[in-house]
Formats: C-alpha cells, sequence, structure tokens
C-alpha cells in the first residue's frame, strides 16, 4: 500500500490517502506541508454538522511541535456524514495562529472506529497564519480500524480488487466447491458434477467456469457450466458490478471424454476426443440465451487432439490419425499427424503436411502463432497477411535420442514471446521444463527436476512452477532464469490417475490446491508469501477464479491427464488503450443526423468535428433518428416513396466498448451501416427500456424488439422478436424484464390510415410469448396518442379524456385515469410526451380542438402523476425538447428560437437563451429537433443548414458544424453518456 501525497503551498493541510490491507484495515497517509512561524494555539473544540450522523464521534489529536513553543492540542469532534452507508468525505477545519516560531513536524493520530461502514477519505486541513513560508514535508500513516461491510460498488479488497469467487473441483468426488474471495467463506462440496477429479477453466472474461466431467460409464461425461454471478453490466458510459450467487447454467452438454478448453480470438474452444469434436462458445451468446445456446461444433475426428481459434475467422484443428477407429486413451494411433487450419463451416483453408508431425501431443498460442508437440519437433503454424505458413522447429539433443523424445505440454501467455513445455522421454517419463523461443528458433532447458503444475503471472514476465519438493520457483519468461522459490507445500509423490496440486493466478494473486491437506492457498506474488488459507477437505484438486479485477490475457489450463496446460488471447478488435479527453466533456462519438428533404444520413465526429454530409443513403427523407440501449447503434426510421419502400435501416456507430478481464477498452472504427435491414411499412418511433429497443409500425401493428447483443453478436442473421398488436397508429415497449406494453388497435381500423378509427383503445401487458397479463381498460382510453415511461411506470395520453397512468405494485399491474381540467376537457388532448427515468414528473405539448375542431397547438404541460394532477407551464407551442441527463431540467425550444430550461420538479423557468432565429413550424415539412447527452445539447436547424452544440453548464453555443441542406433529426452513438431515456421524435411532427 502506497502511502498518498497532498501538497498545499497556500496553506497548511493534511491530505489523506484511503487504502485497504490485507486484513480488513483502512490505512490513511497524511503529508502535512507547513510553510509557517508558530506561536502557542490554545485547546479548542470545532464541532462539524452533518446531515444523517450514524457513526460515533471521531476524536482528532493534533500536537504541532516547534523549535520553541508547542501548539498544545486542538480535539475536533466530528460527527460523520454518511451517503447510502459510505462515508465519503470528513473535512475538519483547525485555524491556528501563527506569530514566529517555524513548525518542524505535524504529526496526526486519527484513529476511528467504524461500525459496519467503509470510510472512502477523510480530510483534515489546517489553515495556519504565516509572516514567513518554510516548507517543510512529513508523511504520518494513520491506521483506522474498520467493522468490515461492503457496498455494491467495486471496493478494494485484501485480494487486490479481486472481486469474485475460486471454483474448486474435488479430486476423488463428483463435488465442486466454491471460496468467496470477499467474505473468506467456503461452500465445500455445494455443486455435484458428473465425476471426480474434473478439469475447469473460465471463460474469456471469467464470469463463467467450464467444467469438464468424466463420469463412471460411457455417456455419463458433461460438460458443465458455472455463472460465477460477478461480472460487470454495462450502464451508459461506465459498467456497474452485479453480485448474485454462483449458479449451474441451465446449458449442458453431453460429450464423452471432453479433455482441455482453449480461450483465444473471442472463443472458448473446448475439444472431446471420442468423437474428435471441437465446440467453439461465443461467451455474449451464452449469456443471452442460456439453455437454448448451441456452440459452433467442429469435427475433426477420432483423436486424443486439441483445437482452438487461431484467428477471428479460422480455427486451428489437429488432423485424426486413420488408424484410430475406436478411441482408446493413451494409445499411440489415437494420436494426431499434423494440424489444419479450417474457417468456421469446417472448410479446410490450410493443411500443414500431416506426415511431417506424428504423435501431436501438446499446443501453445501466442502472438507468434499457433505450436504444437510432435515427434520430430515443435510445429509453428504462423499468419501473415492473411496467409498461413508452418515449420518445425527442432528439439535439441539434449532433450534425448530423437524420436524417443518430446515436448507434450505447453504453457503460454499471450504477452510472452516464450512459452514452456513439459519434456516426456519414452523410457523414463517426465524430462524437465523446457523454454521455446520461437523468434530465435531455440529451445532450452531452465528447470531439470519431475513438476506438478504451471502457471504464468498475469503479465506474462513471469513463469511460475512447483516442483515434488513442494518449491515455488518462479523464473523470467524472457530467459528463463530463476527470480525467487519458497517453500509452500511438503514435499509429495504423484501417482497418475490420482489428484495433484494444481495453480492458477489472477492478478497479484497465485491460488494452490493441495489434495493432500484439503487446502486451498493463496500465495501474494509481490510478496511471494502465503497470506491466505482455506479449509475444504476431501482432495481439493482443480480450480479457476471467476470475477473480475483481473486483466488476463490467458488462462491457464490443467493437465489432460495431468499434463496439458493451456493459456491464449482474445484480441479481436481493433482499439484504442484509453479513453481520451475530448472537447466535449469525455463524449467519445459521432451524431448521426437525416436531412428534412432529402434521404440521406450525414455524420458529425465530436472527437474530430469533421462532417461528413450526406455519406449514406436511406429510404426516405425526413427520417426520425434514434440510439439503441447502450449507444452503439443508430436507428433510421425512414418511410419510402411508395408502398412497400419503408425501411428500418440500422447503422454501428464504430465506438464501443469491449470487456478485457477487469476493464474495458475502448474500440474506435468508422461508421458502419449494419448489415440487418429491416422492411416494415409506416415504422413510426422507437423506445429504449429494460435493455430492448422496441420499433412500432402502424401498418401491420408490429413491435420489433431488438437486443443490442444479438444484433452485435448474430449481425445479418439477427432475428428480433416481433410481436402483433393488430392496425394502428400505436406504440409499445418493454415495461419490465418479463413484459411488454402495448396499445390495443380499435376494431374499426381494417386498413391502416394514421388518425382517426385507427388510433388506439387502450394498452394492454403481454409477456414475450404473446400471453396476455393485465388489460388496462380498453374502453378508458379513447383515441390513444403519445406514450412515456420513467422508474414507476407508463403514461399514455387519451383524447378528450385525460392521461393514463400504468405502474406496477407488488409484482401486479394497476392504472388509473389522471382527467384533464374540467374547463379545458372537451378541448384539449396531450398527445406527445417526455419523461426520464429519474424525473417524477413528464411533460407534454398540448393540442387544442377549439369547437371540436382540429387542431391547435397549444402550450407545454406538466404531468404529476404521483399527485394526480397536470398543469400548464409554458403558454406558446414547443417544437423540441429534451430532459437533461439526470432528468433535473426539462429543455425545450419554442417558435421565437428561444431554449428554455425549466426545473423539471415544479415546471419554474430556471434559465433561457436565444438559440436561433424566430421561424414558423409547416405541418410536413423539417423543423428543428434536439437531444441531450451529458453535458451537451445538440440542435439541428434545418432552416440555416447547422447542427449546433450547447454547453449546458453555461448554456452557451460553443459548437457549429455546417452540413448544408435540411438537417431534421439526430441521435448521439457512442460512449461516455449515462442515459436512462430516449427523447422521442414527433410521429409527422404532431406524434
Amino acid at each position: 500500500m502506497k502511502s498518498g501525497k497532498l501538497i498545499e503551498r497556500e496553506n497548511a493541510s493534511l491530505g489523506v490517502a484511503v487504502g485497504r490491507g490485507a486484513k480488513g484495515f483502512l490505512v490513511l497517509a497524511a503529508l502535512a506541508v507547513v510553510g509557517v512561524l508558530v506561536a502557542c494555539a490554545d485547546e479548542r473544540t470545532v464541532e462539524v454538522p452533518v446531515d444523517r450522523p450514524v457513526i460515533q464521534t471521531v476524536e482528532v489529536e493534533v500536537v504541532v511541535e516547534v523549535e520553541k513553543e508547542v501548539v498544545r492540542e486542538v480535539q475536533v469532534e466530528v460527527p460523520v456524514a454518511v451517503e447510502r452507508e459510505i462515508v465519503r468525505e470528513v473535512q475538519v477545519e483547525v485555524p491556528l495562529e501563527v506569530v514566529k516560531e517555524v513548525v518542524r513536524e505535524v504529526q496526526v493520530e486519527v484513529p476511528v472506529v467504524v461500525e459496519k461502514e467503509v470510510v472512502r477519505e477523510v480530510r483534515v486541513e489546517v489553515p495556519v497564519e504565516r509572516t514567513v513560508e518554510v516548507l517543510v514535508e512529513r508523511t504520518v500513516e494513520v491506521p483506522v480500524e474498520v467493522e468490515a461491510d461492503h457496498d455494491d460498488h467495486m471496493e478494494e479488497t485484501g485480494h487486490e480488487e479481486l472481486i469474485g469467487r475460486l471454483l474448486v473441483t474435488d479430486g476423488l468426488e463428483a463435488h465442486l466447491s466454491v471460496i468467496d474471495l470477499e467474505t473468506d467463506s467456503v461452500e465445500s462440496g455445494i455443486f455435484d458434477i458428473a465425476g471426480p477429479n474434473a478439469r475447469i477453466y473460465p471463460s474469456l472474461n471469467h464470469r463463467y467456469a467450464f467444467v469438464l466431467a468424466r463420469g463412471p460409464e460411457g455417456g455419463d461425461d458433461r460438460i458443465h457450466i458455472f455463472d460465477g454471478g460477478v461480472y460487470n453490466e454495462p450502464h451508459g458510459d461506465h459498467f456497474d458490478l452485479v453480485t448474485d450467487p454462483v449458479s449451474r447454467h441451465p446449458l449442458e452438454i453431453v460429450e464423452e471424454w471432453p479433455v482441455h478448453s482453449v480461450n483465444s480470438n473471442g472463443w472458448t474452444t473446448i475439444f472431446a476426443d471420442t468423437n474428435g469434436h471441437a465446440l467453439l462458445f461465443d461467451e455474449e451468446s451464452l449469456e443471452r440465451s442460456g439453455g437454448d445456446y448451441e456452440p459452433t461444433v467442429l469435427k475433426a475426428g477420432i483423436q486424443h487432439g486439441t483445437a482452438f481459434a487461431i484467428t477471428d475467422e479460422h480455427v486451428v484443428m489437429s488432423v485424426s490419425n486413420p488408424l484410430c477407429t475406436e478411441f482408446i486413451p493413451g494409445t499411440w494411433d489415437c494420436l494426431p499427424l499434423g494440424a489444419v487450419v479450417s474457417d468456421l463451416d469446417g472448410e479446410i483453408v490450410y493443411d500443414t503436411a500431416s506426415e511431417s508431425c506424428t504423435f501431436l501431443h501438446g499446443e501453445a498460442y501466442n502472438k507468434h502463432g499457433a505450436f504444437f508437440g510432435c515427434q520430430e519437433g515443435v510445429l509453428f503454424i504462423h499468419e501473415d497477411d492473411g496467409q498461413f505458413g508452418h515449420e518445425i522447429l527442432p528439439y535439441p539433443a539434449e532433450l534425448g535420442e530423437p524420436g524417443m523424445s518430446a515436448i507434450i505440454t505447453y504453457y503460454w501467455h499471450p504477452s510472452s514471446d516464450n512459452f514452456f513445455g513439459i519434456g516426456n522421454r519414452r523410457e523414463s517419463g517426465q524430462a524437465g521444463v523446457w523454454l521455446v523461443d520461437p523468434v530465435n528458433r531455440e529451445i532450452r532447458e531452465i528447470f531439470p527436476d519431475p513438476s506438478a503444475a504451471f502457471a504464468f503471472s498475469n503479465d506474462g514476465e513471469t513463469f511460475f512452477i512447483l516442483a515434488d519438493d513442494g518449491v515455488l520457483r518462479a523464473f523470467d519468461s524472457h530467459d528463463g532464469e530463476l527470480i525467487e522459490s519458497v517453500q509452500v507445500l511438503e514435499p509429495f509423490e504423484r501417482v497418475w490417475g490420482s489428484p495433484s496440486p494444481a495453480m492458477s493466478v489472477a492478478g497479484e494473486w497465485l491460488f494452490l490446491s493441495d489434495p493432500y491437506s484439503g487446502r486451498v492457498l493463496g500465495v501474494h506474488l509481490e510478496h511471494m508469501e502465503i497470506e491466505e488459507e482455506w479449509e475444504l477437505g476431501g482432495a481439493p484438486a482443480n480450480l479457476t477464479f471467476v470475477g473480475v479485477g483481473v486483466d488476463d490475457h490467458h488462462d491457464d489450463e490443467h493437465a489432460h491427464e495431468d499434463e496439458h496446460d493451456h493459456e491464449a488471447e482474445a484480441d479481436h478488435e481493433d482499439h484504442d488503450d484509453h479513453m481520451e479527453e475530448t472537447g466535449h466533456d469525455e463524449l467519445i462519438g459521432r451524431l448521426l443526423v437525416t436531412d428534412g428533404v432529402e434521404a440521406l444520413l450525414s455524420v458529425i465526429d465530436l472527437s474530430t468535428d469533421g462532417v461528413e454530409s450526406g455519406i449514406f443513403d436511406v429510404a426516405g427523407p425526413n427520417a426520425t433518428l434514434y440510439s439503441s440501449v447502450t449507444h452503439r447503434y443508430g436507428i433510421a426510421l425512414a418511410r419510402g416513396p411508395e408502398s412497400g419502400d419503408d425501411r428500418i435501416h440500422i447503422f454501428d456507430g464504430g465506438v464501443f466498448y469491449v470487456p478485457h478481464g477487469d476493464h474495458f477498452d475502448l474500440v474506435t472504427e468508422p461508421v458502419s451501416r449494419h448489415s440487418l435491414e429491416i422492411v416494415e411499412e409506416w415504422p413510426v418511433h422507437s423506445v429504449n427500456s429494460h435493455g430492448w429497443t422496441a420499433v412500432f409500425a402502424d401498418t401491420n401493428g408490429h413491435v420489433v424488439l431488438i437486443d443490442e447483443e444479438g444484433l452485435a453478436s448474430s449481425g445479418g442473421d439477427y432475428e428480433p422478436i416481433v410481436l402483433e398488436a393488430g392496425i394502428q397508429h400505436g406504440t409499445g415497449f418493454v415495461i419490465s424484464d418479463e413484459h411488454v406494453i402495448m396499445s390495443v388497435n380499435n376494431p374499426l381500423c381494417t386498413e391502416f390510415i394514421p388518425s382517426g378509427d385507427c388510433l388506439p383503445l387502450g394498452v394492454e401487458v403481454r409477456t414475450f410469448d404473446d400471453e396476455v397479463v393485465y388489460d388496462a381498460a380498453k374502453d378508458s382510453c379513447p383515441s390513444l396518442h403519445g406514450e412515456a415511461h420513467n422508474a414507476h411506470g407508463a403514461v399514455f395520453g387519451c383524447r378528450f379524456v385525460g392521461v393514463l397512468s400504468v405502474h406496477a405494485h407488488d409484482g401486479h399491474y394497476e392504472h388509473e385515469l389522471i382527467p384533464y381540467p374540467e374547463d379545458m376537457a372537451d378541448e384539449l388532448a396531450l398527445g406527445l410526451f417526455y419523461g426520464h427515468h429519474d424525473s417524477e414528473n413528464f411533460f407534454a405539448p398540448a393540442t387544442l380542438f377549439p369547437d371540436g375542431q382540429c387542431c391547435d397547438l397549444g402550450g407545454v404541460w406538466l404531468v404529476d402523476v404521483e399527485n394526480g394532477e397536470m398543469r400548464e407551464v409554458f403558454p406558446d407551442p414547443s417544437v423540441a425538447a429534451a430532459f437533461s441527463s439526470d432528468g433535473a431540467t426539462f429543455y425545450m425550444l419554442a417558435n421565437d428560437g428561444v431554449l428554455r430550461a425549466l426545473d423539471s420538479h415544479d415546471g419554474e423557468l430556471v434559465e433561457t437563451m436565444q438559440l436561433i432565429d424566430p421561424f414558423e413550424t409547416v405541418f410536413g415539412s423539417p423543423s428543428p429537433s434536439m437531444i441531450v447527452v451529458g453535458e451537451w445539447l445538440f440542435l439541428a436547424d434545418p432552416n440555416s443548414g447547422h447542427v449546433l452544440g450547447v454547453h449546458l453548464e453555461h448554456m452557451e453555443i460553443e459548437e457549429e458544424w455546417d452540413l448544408g441542406g435540411a438537417p431534421a433529426n439526430l441521435t448521439f452513438v457512442g460512449v461516455g453518456v449515462d442515459d436512462h431515456h430516449d427523447d422521442e421524435h414527433a410521429h409527422e411532427d404532431d406524434h
């Protein structure tokens, strides 16, 4: 733990940094920088009031030693404010009078006892009046004892920010145990599996564990999958930590003799010997599809073989020996003959000439290529500009007699040029550990003795070997030199077929199973000391880490029959390593803008201010634009010139995060048209909620539900869920994780006409399987038009009647009607709503029907669902509106060109600015539209051909882009926004 430092030159201060040690203590490090002449200060007490004092008084003694005078004592009583049971900050001001002495040292002791809280920061500020400035730096460490409790964020732990579990299989019993690294709790044998001594491997992002278990009889073997329950979930511009119990995934695969697993290039590949099947798993699809997921299966033929993804689109597989007609483990005839490269459809694109590599066993993979152990040497397959090649690296004479010796098990890390292999001689067995240097084409022995377990450090710089003498040795992966060693186990004797120790590295920790003592040990690699120990009982054999906090480029593989170990890397995106700050407050992405007159879409890059006008064609002009849930995709709803020409276009904004161990890397690619294009007539609007994008198409009354992850993984083959609502000018969106709310069509609407009888009659709630679970009284809401939702529920406009509110209560749905004011009921309709997840109130522009005749535009109304009332907050028509990102402010643009900011809690006017020149709204012609992203409001102005960027903190135009034409609708695609809502653009500009 490094001490933090804070230097203030204008006054004397104590800057305090907080960290957690391995045993649950917080360490505060303070640095006093004092430039003063001091005289005596009297003892005094300072009271610091707080909002919600829930922690006992903290007494701070500040003793200041001086050359001739001593400041006797300052006692500060600090009732500490807590926000959601987390101490965020404590500030204490202690004024000291100063006359003529130089402060040589300031010592501060702050013992703080906290019950069930987590102290984030304690800051003590000591302003001192001075006449002469003398800077003296001192570092003071202040221990703060805390009774442990955990909040739901990724706080520091004794395992260096590893948050997750160890899953451990038993060597003698068909059980799996769980160790929670946060609580140190052990659940021994909590899950049954098909057989004992099962191998276990993590998925690419360490969310899942694959357990390869061999049962007692033929056909009993299984590939079990367990969800570790700890993972990061994307949420706008950040990721929230999910912590659920470990659970068994519903997908369970029957494959005989599954031997090992390799993570590489976005795939987890498991090889099953008996049928020679290579099963490729995509982690995102595994999460999304659950028990219905079907892995890609390639058939390599019966063999004790191997396979893994060598590129995003290619798999390298060993080649079966024609003499192996029935799989018998350990027979020479069932060892492969060379390897081939195939595409994901199984078509071979490269053959390594099988006869050059006999009795293949063991593989490695790093940035240079793929490697396999053969009787003749190490087979090296490489790829250059899409072309594959291969060569054989001959074994050194020191290994043994040619044809009688080989390196048959490999360990690697993608960041290491070198990899390591276990030598084998037919007559004597294991023959030391060898370093393979593919760059210099060298192979040399680094350790001669029999060894049981192996692993790379997280960064690939160090290679660890546990030998039979119980000593853990660390070797430099660059030159194979021994760096350090430590005795971690008693010497042991391995017996083939019986469990032996295994180890797995995660972050700065090496976890070691000891089947002889029934324990799992945690070795802190910085200190090379055992700092954790868990008693499981039984014979813990194989283990892996599942969770977050490890930037893993590889996955240690436990041996096939205690001999195979594999690691591999997924690096399949062109990405930048860090989120650079931009002029748009860390908004990184693009604006997509459709033209109001031409069937074109333009792109503005917010990082470069580059403009590409009309770069994409769309089906028709004035197409409405929406973002997907995480803002990766832009969805354009375009109406073509003829019936059948309407389209739902999807554009990949090209800026998004990809998970990478304990963090997420930023991908930046050009905007592109997604290969999926949906033909639906009269698509009117889109709503994002509960992880789904719902597009409603009027002519057929289809609710099209799009899952963003499926869209990303399946490309043009993706098939959205489509629910039938019936012909109507309607709406539908996901109201909970399991239910969709949609409008109900009027039976009189037999052919779509966007008004009159084709306006819906109320709403109903359905499951994703189309079962109606709640009917919100269809006859209570005639001529329904307009909707919005927030954290509590949804609202819908009902002509001449009021606003229909639907919400869930104790697992059941309820609805109520908020009537229009009596003096306006016959002339008022609210048919377009704006809502925000975090705003209690909704806003709605009014449509007026004077004397029952259609239509005049009215003012803007606030709808307060909680109190069952509504009131006008602005009398004039508004043509564009949007909530602030936090939902606290509602912005609207009127025909006078003035942007007005209203307080969303009470509708009071907060601020105004003249944004554009006054203009007229003409039905059917493009009018301005706007969106809010982070601290920015972006406005499309079709009258000037410009898009404007307003920084909301200053309420000033700080960006302006000239697109030409008539920019009408726009959306943001990229990262840097935590959005709970999506402003809806009007249907026919009136919604």
